[in-house]
């Protein structure tokens, strides 16, 4: 349990969606976990409950040997205490701030000289030293994903939550973000989970798998264990290389706001 992520959790929306969610990820650095499933299973509702967003009725999370949620105990850590760094789909970057201050915004109380070194380090990573004086109006989409990554890794979480970060770029970004993303993970001591749809972007980065039908766990493991013994033909579609798996016809249509879709 010690180095583990554990999830029990159980939330009822006022839409009537049910969200009973469990499971247990060893904590691994440089690991990436995908969580997929249809919209509106929940995905993006697991990742605001990880990132103290949002309350659920019932459960526990723990992170290694820190509570987050016991709603027995009645505690609920907040997202500040958590050491979380979400990305969205869209970046949200603040507009009147540059490149630079966008970056160290979330970690103004180090002295000067780390916030100088990690600013350094994460515009080379992500290559936009020469955009550091530029604000997000001056930028294409796949810059602004790479300068939304930066600043959540420049506070060093030790778990990143990324919700669909790619899906909002056009093709040839999210090739070269997804790029730029892998040698990033690869490098940082940090457990990853990746909501996505799309299922190249599964094989690629993730080596860990959580499927997620109608708010339950449907399968998790190792990816390649997954891809070889789907135990449902929804696990084998959402996982087929080649376009994102489509909408069923008996898909949720209108889902809590709260719950993803």
């Amino acid at each position: 349990m010690s180095d583990s992520l554990a999830v029990r959790v159980s939330h009822r929306f006022v839409s009537g969606f049910h969200l009973d969610l469990q499971f247990q990820l060893p904590l691994h650095p440089s690991t990436v976990t995908a969580v997929t499933g249809m919209s509106g299973s929940g995905k993006s509702t697991l990742l605001r409950i990880l990132a103290g967003l949002q309350s659920v009725q019932d459960g526990r999370v723990q992170f290694g040997p820190e509570t987050w949620v016991d709603t027995a105990r009645h505690l609920e850590l907040p997202p500040q205490a958590r050491r979380v760094g979400m990305v969205f789909q869209h970046p949200a970057l603040f507009p009147h701030l540059t490149v630079a201050q966008n970056i160290t915004c979330g970690i103004a109380r180090l002295p000067q000289h780390l916030r100088n070194d990690r600013l350094a380090a994460l515009l080379g990573q992500f290559d936009l030293h020469h955009l550091r004086e530029q604000r997000p109006g001056q930028l294409s989409g796949g810059q602004l994903q790479r300068v939304a990554l930066a600043r959540c890794l420049a506070p060093q979480p030790q778990l990143l939550l990324l919700d669909e970060p790619l899906s909002a770029l056009d093709l040839p970004s999210r090739g070269l973000v997804r790029q730029t993303l892998k040698r990033h993970l690869a490098q940082r001591p940090v457990t990853t989970l990746l909501v996505t749809h799309d299922p190249n972007e599964i094989r690629d980065l993730a080596t860990a798998v959580i499927v997620i039908d109608q708010g339950r766990v449907l399968q998790q493991g190792p990816l390649a264990d997954v891809l070889l013994n789907p135990i449902e033909p929804l696990v084998a579609e959402l996982l087929a290389a080649g376009q994102p798996a489509a909408h069923p016809p008996n898909s949720q249509s209108s889902p809590s706001p709260s719950v993803d879709r």
